[in-house]
């Protein structure tokens, strides 16, 4: 007799180029060895990552009305009823798990409605802190979905306590905190065109506002006309490209900042293996993935003080935490280029305790 794969369900509101898109594409494809899974994507979605998925998922896509918002709960149900794959809605999984499906109404409806024996839901963003001002029709959407949600697995104990200041319902229920899954390449001979006349410093980031590469720019201006010369290398795409590239080229600093645009992972892990010092200076994330990477390749690795990282570094012995500042990045970043010893340091005491 054939042994039968259970049934999950994945639900997100998007699957764009982020952490938490190749979040969701890791977890689905690690499970579809033992489960049958279904994958509803309830918004937008952007090229090239839907192949990223294994060909046994079955993909479904929810698109309400561009522009239309629901005037109270009843609304809602009727925008999702009206859109949605009614196949889906009308099986029992054996489990839903949600990933990245706050703040988005529809997202949250969908998830609340799917039949399944047991319902969880990953936290991977800050995205819950918009809870307190939406609309009351669009909150109570979201307060279905964190009522109906078995267990939260929050990527950091930090993101779940301030998550829970924004939405008071989560503070009741029950949570395991899942570091994010990464996955690294073996692969050691992908060469590289990084050059090593300079300390090297590599960012892997999506280019938005909260990554703050353009203030990162900046810092690296500041530190060259203090006469600390030092390469700074950043992997990613987003819509700050454009702009970026134009204020590299007005500050003259094509050859010291330079946008390596998107590249696969195989090539990212080979950048962070070469690199001096990994920089991570986002004003939000929820637990850093890429600062995970870096220290399991024993990288040096400069941080902000967002959700997650003190839970990764032991600040002063395996990296560098610091407050987001213009003046305390810059601080941390000259101490850490001008002082190899240091570098070094990082890197023995990560080899002795791997990540």
């Amino acid at each position: 007799m054939a042994f039968l794969k259970r049934k999950i369900i994945v639900v997100t509101r998007e699957l764009t180029l982020g952490g938490a898109a190749f979040l969701a594409v890791r977890y689905v494809n690690r499970l579809i060895s033992f489960f049958e899974i279904d994958f509803l994507i309830t918004g937008r979605t952007e090229s090239g990552m839907l192949d990223l998925l294994a060909k046994e998922i079955n993909v479904y896509q929810l698109n309400p009305p561009e522009g239309r918002n629901p005037v109270d709960a009843l609304d809602c149900l009727d925008l999702v009823s009206k859109e949605a794959q009614p196949a889906i809605f009308q099986r029992n999984y054996h489990v839903a798990l949600g990933i990245s499906i706050f703040p988005d109404w529809n997202a949250s409806l969908a998830f609340s409605s799917i039949g399944a024996s047991r319902k969880l839901t990953f936290l991977v963003d800050e995205s819950l802190s918009h809870y307190p001002y939406l609309p009351t029709a669009q909150s109570s959407c979201l307060e279905v979905a964190i009522r109906s949600t078995d267990v939260f697995l929050p990527v950091s104990h930090k993101l779940w306590k301030k998550m829970a200041t924004s939405a008071p319902g989560l503070r009741d229920r029950p949570l395991r905190v899942v570091k994010p899954m990464i996955e690294v390449s073996s692969d050691q001979n992908i060469p590289i065109p990084i050059k090593k006349d300079l300390v090297s410093v590599l960012t892997v980031a999506r280019l938005s506002a909260e990554k703050q590469v353009l203030e990162s720019l900046y810092i690296h201006q500041d530190l060259v006309k203090k006469g600390l010369l030092f390469r700074w290398y950043v992997i990613g795409s987003g819509p700050q490209e454009k702009f970026l590239r134009e204020e590299i080229a007005r500050l003259e600093m094509e050859d010291l900042f330079v946008l390596l645009g998107p590249m696969e992972n195989s090539r990212v892990f080979a950048w962070m293996r070469s690199c001096d010092v990994f920089a991570l200076l986002s004003s939000s994330e929820g637990c850093p993935t890429v600062v995970m990477e870096a220290l399991a390749m024993c990288r040096p690795v400069i941080a902000t003080d967002v959700n997650g990282v003190d839970e990764l570094i032991t600040n002063g012995l395996t990296g560098r935490i610091v407050n987001n500042s213009i003046q305390e990045i810059a601080e941390g970043l000259e101490e850490l280029i001008n002082d190899k010893e240091s570098r070094d340091c990082f890197t023995q005491n990560l080899e002795a305790n791997p990540v």
